[in-house]
């Protein structure tokens, strides 16, 4: 993912890509833009990749704590979600970390501390999406609950003191549902990260091409996943985010697992963050109304920011606690 003069590129690039990992034939090497467009897309990239680790572990979650299953089970589905559309690198992972066992004979990874680390792309992802206005909540979920996970004493004095009011999970033809539901959340996480891309590229005048950015990742990469090849020619439609593009319409035949996953693991009590912001996002993408409509009149009510009509241009101020009289501010 390189980046950075066209007359470096030009000095470097034929090197570059001969040691780059190699996909149908392809190197997976390319030049994407002035600047800083190559290390930007090698951030979200990251970012995407801290979004889909902490779904997999929200599937993991509900496997052992939600429906109580055997770690030989668990290891089990895992497996069996290889060969089909999640197949991935980090699924591939996921089966040879679960498959360790320690001296004892014991998984491993049940003596790993609960506690995840970050080298700091992931929060550099969150703080451009700020400043981008682009909305990413899975990926927020995800590097923010890393955060979380260190506060240990909180979460073991809350596990005494905090009560819920559980139902316990029951999943009808819960390998398919879960596998249905993470499906979805990894092509909202890619969505997310890939508006983000785009919004940057448009602010910083890289011209990137998305298509050709995307397909970088298709090997070498850590994020590399059988959805790769539809990502791909789903950013070369005309639509305004690739959550509905013709290619990846599938994800509405998705919906219905993630929405059941959710809502009845969230009834169980189980914390499943990024699963449920992948919910979110969704149903915000499908949303003709949002309720920010409330917000900004509030705004305007405490601190006079405006606010614009839906019968008319301009913006506008009311003295909320006065006589009721609109204001025009044009």
């Amino acid at each position: 993912m390189a980046g950075g003069s066209r007359e470096g590129w030009a000095v470097c690039g034929e090197t570059l890509r001969s040691i780059a990992a190699v996909a149908e034939g392809e190197s997976c090497c390319s030049y994407l833009g002035s600047g800083g467009a190559g290390h930007y897309v090698k951030m979200v990239h990251n970012g995407i990749e801290y979004a889909i680790l902490q779904l997999i572990a929200d599937a993991y979650f509900i496997l052992k704590s939600g429906l109580e299953l055997p770690h030989d089970r668990i290891l089990d589905i895992f497996r069996e979600w290889r060969s089909g559309p999640l197949e991935s690198y980090l699924i591939d992972i996921t089966c040879d970390v679960l498959a360790a066992m320690d001296e004892d004979g014991t998984p491993l990874v049940e003596k790993i501390l609960d506690v995840a680390g970050q080298k700091g792309t992931g929060g550099w992802t969150l703080l451009d999406a700020v400043d981008q206005g682009v909305y990413i909540p899975t990926i927020n979920e995800s590097v923010l609950l890393r955060a979380f996970s260190g506060k240990r004493l909180l979460r073991e004095q809350g596990s005494v003191k905090l009560t819920a009011t559980i139902i316990p999970l029951e999943l009808p033809g819960g390998g398919e549902a879960l596998r249905d539901a993470l499906l979805a959340g990894i092509i909202c996480s890619y969505a997310q990260g890939i508006e983000l891309i785009r919004a940057a590229s448009d602010q910083y005048g890289w011209n990137l091409e998305l298509p050709a950015a995307i397909s970088l990742w298709r090997a070498g990469c850590i994020i590399r996943s059988r959805l790769l090849p539809d990502l791909v020619a789903a950013v070369k439609e005309p639509v305004p985010n690739i959550i509905l593009s013709d290619r990846l319409s599938g994800i509405t035949a998705l919906e219905p697992a993630l929405r059941e996953v959710v809502t009845k693991a969230m009834a169980a009590g189980l914390a499943i963050p990024a699963l449920a912001s992948g919910l979110s996002y969704y149903d915000c993408c499908r949303a003709t109304w949002l309720p920010l409509n409330l917000v900004q009149g509030l705004r305007d009510c405490f601190g006079a920011h405006t606010y614009q009509r839906t019968d008319r241009p301009g913006n506008f101020h009311t003295r909320w606690q006065a006589y009721q009289i609109p204001g025009d501010m044009k």
